[in-house]
């Protein structure tokens, strides 16, 4: 039987700058005190991403003291897309104040989780070798980062490390996103079925048929009320749709 889950890992991540954004901050860049989950999977991901594997957090020590930078940084203000030709940067940037740590340095405790989309071959020490030894040799798919991309992150295996700070006084850090990563596609099935969400995106075990696509319809037409269901016809030979509608 395949091993489901590897063993945990040790990853000591230091950097000159970082900044994990809250998302109450609408304007001005205010980092967490210290690296949220999210993070901490976005660096390991950076190493090793398979979608045959998911990274799972299982704790982050702090070794250095919280130290606070404020720096005022121009930024731009759109974004790339197809719709617009081009950005000129000197013709729509601003200038935002950032409040970042500084001289960060932490242990990463994870570990390595096969999810439905392995295959056969796909081994957890496969994956485990791997990852240790594009640890070791410094290769990545991606620049590791803190937050931002200019803050650029070094890791490697945390073999002897100092002590973690004292924890202090345990109370809340503040509003957090989830860390659950779904794609953006997900919104739309959220809306119409929590369930459709965890079979699909979660557990990958979704599949179409006349059932699901009858269930589709119900729900539009609960949720728009623009879907004629009397025109849906479901003959056990044949299964069509007639005089339906585009919402």
């Amino acid at each position: 039987m395949t091993e489901r889950e590897s063993r945990t890992f040790r990853v000591r991540a230091r950097g000159e700058m970082a900044c994990f954004t809250r998302p109450e901050m609408k304007v001005e860049r205010v980092s967490y005190e210290v690296m949220p989950p999210s993070a901490a999977r976005g660096l390991l991901e950076a190493v090793l991403w398979k979608p045959a594997i998911e990274w799972r957090i299982h704790a982050i020590e702090v070794l250095a003291p919280i130290r606070w930078l404020s720096v005022r940084r121009n930024e731009v203000n759109s974004r790339a897309s197809l719709e617009k030709e081009k950005i000129v940067a000197d013709e729509d940037r601003a200038q935002r104040n950032t409040v970042a740590l500084r001289e960060v340095d932490y242990v990463v405790h994870a570990s390595i989780a096969l999810t439905p989309r392995a295959g056969d071959g796909d081994t957890m020490r496969k994956f485990e070798e791997m990852f240790e030894r594009r640890l070791e040799r410094g290769q990545h798919h991606s620049a590791p980062f803190f937050g931002c991309r200019e803050f650029a992150a070094a890791l490697h295996r945390a073999d002897e490390t100092p002590p973690p700070i004292d924890r202090g006084v345990d109370r809340p850090l503040g509003c957090r996103k989830a860390t659950t990563t779904l794609p953006v596609s997900a919104l739309q099935h959220l809306v119409f079925c929590e369930r459709q969400v965890a079979l699909l995106h979660v557990l990958g075990r979704w599949a179409e048929n006349v059932h699901t696509t009858i269930g589709r319809l119900v729900g539009l037409k609960q949720v728009l009320g623009r879907v004629p269901l009397q025109h849906v016809e479901i003959a056990p030979s044949e299964r069509r749709g007639r005089g339906l509608k585009p919402v």
